[in-house]
């Protein structure tokens, strides 16, 4: 499309990622499957929730939130939100 397009051209940019790339697309186009897995926020999150001992890498936060495509990035916002093991529940459906 005519978004990614503008992705990869916006991706020379110095300083410019995939980070960037999806907190635009989420936030700025309506991508609900753009989930900013390089967020701090993120990695912190899914290593708490995996279990991991340790902050999760990208891929890892990826992996986690595969099962709720194409909306990852919906997934992410209300794990996000309700912030510890405890008060989440999030079940895919198949």
């Amino acid at each position: 499309t005519d978004h990614e397009a503008a992705w990869g051209r916006l991706r020379r940019i110095p300083g410019v990622g995939s980070w960037t790339l999806e907190k635009l697309a989420f936030h700025g186009q309506g991508r609900d499957d753009q989930l900013p897995a390089g967020d701090l926020a993120y990695f912190k999150l899914v290593g708490s929730l995996a279990g991991l001992g340790r902050r999760a890498t990208e891929d890892e936060v990826r992996e986690f939130f595969a099962p709720y495509a194409p909306y990852g990035a919906l997934a992410g916002i209300y794990a996000l939100a309700r912030g510890s093991p405890e008060n989440l529940r999030l079940t895919a459906t198949a």
